[in-house]
C-alpha cells in the first residue's frame, strides 16, 4: 500500500491538499469517537489503498492527551505539505509544537494559497482547541450556504421594497382615494358598456321607423 509520504513525493498539486487531509481528519475523528487513538501519526504511518488510512490504532493510556497529540501531528503534516510540497515534500510531524506557536505569523504570512485555512490552524495551535479540520470545513460550508440564502432573501427584499416604494410618497388618504377610484372604475365599466349598447339599439329602431 502506498503511504502518504510516497504519494506526496510525487504529487505537487496543492489544490488536492484540502480534500486529502479532510479525508484523513474524518477518519481520525471516527477513531477517536470509538475511544481509540493512533499511537504515532506521520507520513509513513498513513496509507492509501485499504479500508483504513492509519496503519495502527490502539487503546489509549491517556485519551485526552493522545487525542490532542493526534490532531496536532496531522495538522503539522498538513502545514509541512503546504510549506514544502512544491520543492519536495517534508514531514513536519516531529517538529516541536512550540516552533509553530512562536513562528505562527511568519509561517502563515507566507501562505498565499486560495484554499489555505489559516483560521483552522490558529484555533488548534494558538487557541489550543482539539478541532478536526473536517469539522472546520463542514462549518465553513454551512456558513457559506447560509450566506448564499441570505443574499437571495436580501435580493427578494430589495424587489419588494422597490415595488412598495411606488406608494411611499402617497398619504394614506391618497392611497384610499386611488383604491376607491379603481374599484368604481371596475364596477362601472360593464354598466357603461350596457347603456351604450342600449342607446345604439334604440337609435337604430327609431331610424327604421322614421324611414
Amino acid at each position: 500500500m502506498e503511504t502518504l509520504k510516497d504519494s506526496l513525493l510525487y504529487e505537487q498539486d496543492l489544490d488536492l491538499v484540502p480534500e486529502m487531509f479532510e479525508k484523513m481528519f474524518r477518519e481520525l475523528k471516527i477513531i477517536h469517537s470509538n475511544g481509540m487513538i493512533v499511537p504515532n501519526i506521520n507520513s509513513e504511518e498513513i496509507v492509501f489503498g485499504g479500508s483504513m488510512l492509519f496503519k495502527t490504532i490502539k487503546q489509549p493510556t491517556n485519551f485526552d492527551e493522545q487525542k490532542r497529540k493526534n490532531i496536532l501531528s496531522l495538522s503539522k503534516i498538513m502545514i509541512g505539505t503546504y510549506l514544502s510540497l512544491e520543492t519536495g515534500f517534508r514531514d513536519f510531524s516531529a517538529v516541536d509544537d512550540k516552533w509553530f506557536i512562536d513562528n505562527f505569523e511568519t509561517i502563515f504570512n507566507t501562505m498565499n494559497y486560495k484554499d489555505f485555512d489559516k483560521e483552522y490552524f490558529e484555533s488548534v495551535f494558538l487557541d489550543g482547541k482539539n478541532y478536526y479540520y473536517s469539522d472546520y470545513l463542514d462549518r465553513k460550508r454551512q456558513g457559506e450556504s447560509l450566506q448564499g440564502n441570505s443574499n437571495i432573501q436580501g435580493y427578494k427584499k430589495v424587489l419588494r421594497t422597490a415595488g412598495s416604494s411606488l406608494y411611499e410618497d402617497l398619504s394614506d388618504e391618497e392611497i384610499t382615494v386611488k383604491e376607491k377610484n379603481a374599484n368604481l372604475q371596475t364596477a362601472f365599466n360593464p354598466l357603461l358598456i350596457g347603456i351604450s349598447v342600449a342607446l345604439i339599439t334604440v337609435l337604430t329602431i327609431m331610424l327604421i321607423l322614421v324611414n
